[in-house]
């Protein structure tokens, strides 16, 4: 019973592990395409004054 559980810790935690990095992964995202379209944007603005 030992060896089982210690196996389903193990396991537990590696899905943790990847779901910890794939929300690190989604916010890093999202915040560089906030960032580009806010760039973007403001290049835009900068730009279109005659």
């Amino acid at each position: 019973m030992s060896q089982c559980s210690s196996s389903l810790v193990q396991v537990s935690n590696l899905e943790l592990d990847r779901m910890k990095n794939y929300i690190i992964y989604v916010v890093s995202i999202t915040i560089r395409i906030v960032f580009g379209f806010m760039f973007i944007a403001l290049i835009g603005n900068l730009t279109s004054h005659p």
